[in-house]
């Protein structure tokens, strides 16, 4: 979710600031689009979703192996391939690793992504998406920056990322 578009399209709306908490609120929970938000105007609901995708990314394809393992590929709006993984273990814990760039400009020989070409930085939004996709499925517990690409090489849209990241994690002892 492009949360600075969902911000300009609320103001250019005339609603509240609190709105566009209330809306991320409901996306860290899990729904699947605007029209579970019910604390919302169903024209507000309506509008928002003519005008604010609900995701930034599309799904290209998901593999399921037989651990459980769910690993997603996605493109971005502009056609980059991005992928992220939920890991489950046997004790209950979910894990989402998640990519922080379409491909890596770094070409350490130990890493597959590295071969490839390097697309772009993904953006704030691109990133939480990918763990929104999927908090849909399930609650998770984890997430780690170990897909696609350097997080310190995009450090500002990483950090932009975490900072929303707690709101959808539940927590089991201690962090």
């Amino acid at each position: 979710m492009d949360l600075d578009l969902l911000e300009r399209t609320l103001t250019d709306l005339g609603q509240p600031a609190y709105r566009a908490r209330q809306v991320w609120e409901w996306a860290a929970r899990g729904v699947s689009g605007y029209a579970e938000m019910s604390n919302l105007p169903a024209l507000l609901r309506e509008s928002l979703a003519a005008d604010v995708p609900f995701s930034s990314l599309i799904l290209a394809d998901e593999a399921h192996a037989s651990d459980g393992t769910v690993k997603a590929l996605f493109r971005t709006g502009d056609g980059h391939p991005v992928e992220a993984v939920l890991m489950r273990y046997r004790d209950g814990r979910r894990s989402i690793c998640v990519s922080s760039q379409s491909g890596c400009p770094l070409t350490c020989s130990f890493c597959a992504t590295g071969a490839m070409r390097f697309g772009r930085n993904l953006t704030a939004g691109e990133i939480l998406d990918q763990a929104l996709y999927f908090r849909r499925l399930e609650p998770v517990d984890h997430l780690v920056f170990m897909g696609m690409g350097e997080p310190m090489l995009n450090l500002d849209n990483v950090l932009g990322a975490a900072r929303r990241l707690p709101d959808f994690f539940i927590y089991k002892g201690s962090t």
